[in-house]
Parts: structure tokens; sequence; C-alpha cells
């Protein structure tokens, strides 16, 4: 097949999915006004799942801001709020902030976060533990990080990608608890990290692994 009938026809397929995007948001804005809860809750899937196809088939650099995840995130998370520590207490209410290229480890050991992140790369294609900002569902796991400081609720603003284990509250902490002689691959392997579902990667109170160029950080209204 000729490269550029190759293109045309991706092209048709790119507007495909955008018609039916349009045609998703369109429904969910008249099922707004309607009395029943049931139906706007699958409307309101329907269209996220007309914006995450129409996203999949697009590079990262491609996908416009009206439709990266970010813009998700409230269905996504079901309402749900991420907490983290910080630890220095800041005047303003909202503040922008990014997670990191090149962390180092506060209290894991290089050598073993090297070794984590390795096994991520390959697993997942990111090296999250050097590249995240750490999350929590759980607001009191996140105030023992901030003894001198305050905590926010973080929410993205642009594209991210995320890591979870439903097995593993802090990684420091199995790391330290890991059974003498088992590696750092076979404990991963057991942890059984994921990229997927920050429902229930919020519900767990787990640590989650976040990166985000574009990050909300709000202060907790008392």
């Amino acid at each position: 097949m000729a490269t550029n009938e190759s293109f045309h026809i991706f092209l048709r397929l790119i507007k495909e999915k955008h018609q039916l995007l349009v045609a998703a948001s369109d429904l969910l804005l008249r099922s707004l006004v309607g009395e029943d809860p049931g139906n706007k809750k699958k409307v309101a899937n329907a269209a996220l799942r007309a914006a995450n196809d129409l996203r999949g088939l697009l590079s990262k650099k491609d996908v416009p801001s009206w439709l990266n995840n970010a813009t998700t995130w409230p269905f996504d998370s079901k309402g749900l709020s991420v907490y983290r520590g910080f630890g220095n207490n800041r005047t303003e209410q909202v503040m922008e902030i990014s997670s990191p290229k090149n962390r180092h480890p506060r209290d894991t050991p290089l050598d073993v976060q090297i070794q984590v992140d390795n096994w991520l790369e390959q697993r997942f294609g990111y090296r999250f533990r050097e590249s995240s900002l750490f999350v929590t569902g759980d607001y009191m796991n996140a105030k023992s990080y901030a003894e001198h400081g305050e905590v926010r609720v973080i929410q993205p603003l642009s594209d991210y990608v995320f890591c979870w284990s439903p097995k593993c509250c802090d990684l420091y902490e199995e790391v330290t608890l890991s059974p003498q002689g088992e590696s750092v691959h076979d404990m991963m392997e057991r942890l059984e990290f994921q990229c997927t579902d920050i429902y229930n990667a919020i519900k767990s109170r787990n640590e989650i692994m976040i990166i985000c160029d574009r990050l909300k950080a709000s202060k907790i209204e008392i």
C-alpha cells in the first residue's frame, strides 16, 4: 500500500473518531439537563471512551490540550482527591509544579532505586522512581511527610502517566521488609505494579507515582 494512501486512510480514521467524540459530547451536554443520574453516567462514560479512542491514535506531542488525559481526571478519579506533603508552608492558594527530572531517593538506597527503575522502564517504559511526584489518596500519610509544612491537593493540568501497586503502601518499607534473598526483580513482580485505574489507585490509599509537566497544588480549605 502506498504511503500516501495509508496517510489518507489514517486521516479518515482520525476524522471518524473526532466526529464520534463530537456526537458523544453533544449527547452528554443534552443529558446533563435530565433527571436520570444513571443515564448521565452512561452517557458520560461513552464520551470518555470516545475521547480515549481519539487520543489513542495520536502521538503525545500531537494531543491537543483539550484532549489530554488531564481533562478526564474528574471522571477517572470519580471526584477523589490525591494529596502530597510539602516541607514548607507557601502563601499561594494554588501553585503550579511539575514532577522531577532526576529525583534522588530520600531513604531508598540509590542502587536499589536504579534496579527498581530498570524494572519499571522495561515493563512500562518510564523510570518512575526518578521522574515522579509521589502522591497518595491518604491525607494522613501525606501529612506525615509535612511535619513542618503543609498538605496540598494535587491535580494534573497536562497529560500524565502514573504507576501504583495494590500491594504496596510505601516502596521503601517493602524494600526494608523484603524477605532475605529476594531480588529487586522478584519483589517488583510480587507487588504487581500497574499503570491503569487511577480511581482504585487513589482508593487504595497507597503510594502513587505520577509523571506530569504541569500539576496544580491547592491549599486545603479547613
